[in-house]
């Protein structure tokens, strides 16, 4: 499995809202929005899994919390994915000034 077909297959993880926006960003190799785009995503998947932490070190973990974390980690791996790919568009500001 290719890179391209790697991330579009980690879709499924992100919010339904967001499917299409994403496959339209990578239909069109828009690689800087896409990373916005997951980066926001893995942001929300974050504030789930903290809300969802159990009170105190010792607590029993529930099934949604296993569920966040597991969401959020492969988010995670989406992620670092598409900022591998979203790296070759980064501009070097140093070098675009002089």
């Amino acid at each position: 499995m290719n890179t391209i077909d790697k991330i579009r297959s980690l879709f499924v993880l992100l919010p339904q809202r967001d499917i299409n926006i994403a496959n339209e960003f990578l239909n069109k190799r828009d690689f800087p929005n896409l990373k916005d785009l997951v980066d926001s995503d893995v942001i929300k998947a974050y504030d789930t899994l903290l809300k969802l932490m159990p009170e105190d070190e010792n607590g029993e973990c529930s099934e949604a919390y296993i569920r966040a974390q597991v969401i959020y980690n492969d988010l995670k791996d989406l992620q670092a994915l598409v900022d591998k790919q979203a790296a070759a568009f980064e501009i070097d500001e140093v070098e675009y000034y002089e």
